[in-house]
């Protein structure tokens, strides 16, 4: 056991026993998502250190201080996931966090005032900006991949860590597993934002993204059990592994610049968007788009993709002869 680990040590339990609940601890969550409470995690006891406040368990007004501090120069989500991060860690400790705390709870809205509630969002990069690479037989290998996992990440309305866990038709150190079936292809998915505990699926019919990633494969020479993207150097040799999140941003930034689109607003979300968007506009039904979105049905996320395309559509400027 480690200074890093999730749980307590317990003298009295076989030190292989403990491993093995830390694992199953650490299972409970996205990779990603332990990196990001471990960092914000290694601010907050800096802070405390520094400003002799007592570092386990935390006083939740004390923490309001430093996150009114970081509010300076932090964004809100960011802010939230310090929160999360300290609350996470008094819990895995055995320890009890006031999340609801007046003075934490004040200074919390107070930071969302001053920062404003409006997310960003991601322009979708829609069929017609990728249709070109798909169709381009004298591509490079980094373009050859760059057609599959663009058209890939479309069709499955991926998320970046959907798209770059992905294994080639078995299961190997990923998070799921896309596989050739005789209508197309499966892709399963062991654990995802949305389903962390249980396993998900996507269909892909025979087309041009099926066409584009069996390129990809054969021109790679992926094998079974390895990951299904990964780099390319510049001299066209493929890195042993798998992308990350970050890299699906810059190929989406790179790739939009390259058609003459303006790359600071695409980013990896904007495959996942312009599927969605796509589909809304062509008029394809809600039920048929969250089969493959996977949104929640008692979610209404779903139709902050639709909202726009709809007011777009309906104005009332031409009914008025305005």
């Amino acid at each position: 056991m480690t200074d890093t680990a999730l749980l307590p040590l317990q003298p009295t339990l076989p030190i292989a026993f403990q491993e093995r609940l830390e694992l199953l601890a650490r299972a409970s969550r996205a990779a990603s998502t332990w990196r990001a409470y471990a960092t914000a995690w290694r601010l907050w006891t800096a802070w405390a250190d520094a400003h002799g406040a007592n570092v386990l368990p935390a006083d939740p007004a004390v923490v309001a201080t430093y996150l009114a501090e970081m509010s300076e120069h932090r964004k809100l989500n960011t802010l939230k996931r310090h929160l999360a991060s300290i609350s996470v860690w008094h819990t895995l400790k055995g320890l009890t966090f006031d999340r609801r705390n007046p003075a934490l709870r004040t200074i919390m809205a107070g930071i969302r005032r001053s920062h404003g509630t409006k997310r960003r969002k991601a322009t979708p990069l829609m069929v017609e900006d990728v249709t070109p690479l798909l169709t381009d037989k004298n591509a490079r290998l980094a373009d050859c991949r760059d057609a599959a996992l663009l058209g890939l990440g479309m069709a499955m309305a991926a998320r970046r860590s959907e798209l770059v866990g992905l294994d080639w038709i078995r299961r190997g150190s990923g998070t799921g597993v896309l596989e050739l079936t005789r209508r197309g292809a499966r892709i399963v998915l062991y654990t995802s934002k949305a389903k962390q505990n249980e396993e998900d699926e996507i269909h892909i019919q025979p087309g041009p993204v099926l066409k584009a990633v069996r390129a990809w494969i054969a021109r790679a020479g992926i094998g079974e059990g390895e990951p299904l993207f990964r780099s390319v150097s510049r001299r066209g040799r493929i890195g042993a592994t798998r992308l990350c999140g970050r890299s699906v941003s810059r190929i989406v930034k790179r790739r939009a610049e390259a058609v003459g689109l303006d790359a600071d607003t695409y980013s990896g979300h904007s495959l996942r968007a312009g599927m969605i968007t796509e589909a809304f506009e062509r008029g394809v039904p809600e039920w048929k788009i969250r089969l493959t979105s996977r949104h929640s049905e008692k979610g209404r996320e779903l139709q902050g993709y639709n909202r726009p395309i709809e007011k777009a559509k309906h104005a009332l400027t031409t009914e008025l002869g305005l």
